[in-house]
């Protein structure tokens, strides 16, 4: 049979024909126009996962924005109170005094009190002073303990405790701590 012919065709050939028609041109329009719809919905679905994972991220961290504040506000509290526990240049003559004082309170002898030159560091000067002080081991416990209780921040480092004979007349011996104390002093804010 002729394609000319095919409108003569018995209905269920005809029927057949429109379908076969139907179906290409069916298959035709889904593979060069939904084809690449498909493609776009299957990334936009894949798009919404990754946005919708992102959302859930940032209502977490929104969700914890408020404890975190609260944190800062802590944090910012205690370097506040530590920078008010190093002294500025002013107040190193008063340590100088306040180191003496807990010295002489233990009950030792303070043959050397020096204040060394600074050492600036990124985030703040230490000052070293060199201290020499003669007594008993108590005494030397107690002045260790009076110098940690400062309200400025000092720590004492290199502890060195000799024993050395007192005089020519007197043959007992007595003990010589010598010591670094270090202080600390915010760095001048600009």
């Amino acid at each position: 049979m002729k394609i000319r012919y095919i409108g003569s065709a018995p209905f269920p050939l005809r029927l057949l024909i429109w379908l076969a028609v139907l179906v290409l041109v069916g298959a035709l329009v889904y593979y060069f126009a939904l084809q690449g719809a498909s493609e776009e919905l299957d990334q936009k679905q894949k798009e919404e996962v990754s946005l919708k994972a992102e959302v859930t991220d940032k209502q977490a961290r929104a969700a914890s924005l408020s404890a975190l504040k609260e944190q800062q506000t802590e944090i910012e509290e205690s370097i506040s109170q530590l920078l008010r526990q190093l002294p500025d240049e002013t107040e190193v003559p008063g340590l100088l005094v306040d180191i003496s004082q807990e010295g002489l309170g233990a009950g030792l002898e303070i043959e050397l009190l020096e204040l060394q030159a600074e050492r600036t560091t990124e985030y703040y000067v230490e000052l070293p002073i060199n201290i020499k002080v003669v007594g008993d081991y108590n005494k030397f416990g107690n002045f260790v303990d009076g110098v940690a209780r400062l309200p400025r921040i000092v720590t004492i480092q290199d502890i060195k405790v000799d024993k050395r004979e007192r005089g020519r007349n007197d043959s007992s011996t007595e003990l010589v701590m010598q010591a670094v104390a270090k202080t600390y002093r915010s760095l001048p804010t600009e």
